[in-house]
């Protein structure tokens, strides 16, 4: 009992820091499972150029899409 009293000002910061870590995450996957991606623009329009896209944003697309992305990287 002694310990909690000496130490519960460290225990809810610890879960309070742990809560807010948990509540990220979550967010983070259900933007995810949602079809978001890590830009936060979603990948429905994602040219691929972006940093979070790469080869991986260049799924789903048309051959017509995929050549004018070779385009304008050339």
């Amino acid at each position: 009992m002694a310990f909690l009293q000496e130490n519960l000002s460290t225990i809810l910061v610890g879960l309070l820091v742990l809560t807010i870590f948990l509540c990220i995450v979550l967010k983070l996957l259900r933007d995810r499972k949602a079809g978001k991606g890590g830009c936060s623009c979603g990948c429905g329009s994602c040219s691929g150029n972006c940093p979070f896209g790469g080869a991986a944003g260049q799924r789903g697309k048309t051959a017509e899409q995929e050549k004018k992305a070779e385009e304008k990287n050339l």
